[in-house]
């Protein structure tokens, strides 16, 4: 799965079109969608769209960018941290 961050907004012109921010990460699903070169198609946040991808920058593989990493152990809330003991009977 490749992702690229928006190196400039996006106002949609069409319907088709994904309007985003500069500093937004976008999943890309296709390149040059249907053969229009320099058009991707592209999800954020539930929405899927063509977007322009002299906008975009491809993130390296494996990038955290954009993924949401677990709380450190100090966040975790104590129930949960009891629940999971419980569960594997510790």
């Amino acid at each position: 799965m490749l992702q690229a961050k928006a190196l400039f907004s996006n106002v949609a012109d069409t319907p088709e079109e994904l309007s985003f921010e500069a500093g937004d990460v976008l999943t890309v699903l296709e390149l040059d969608v249907a053969g229009a070169v320099g058009w991707w198609l592209c999800t954020l946040d539930g929405r899927t769209g063509i977007a322009p991808g002299n906008r975009l920058r491809p993130l390296p593989a494996g990038s955290l960018v954009g993924r949401r990493l677990p709380p450190p152990p100090s966040q975790v809330h104590p129930f949960v941290c009891t629940s999971i003991l419980k569960s594997m009977n510790v």
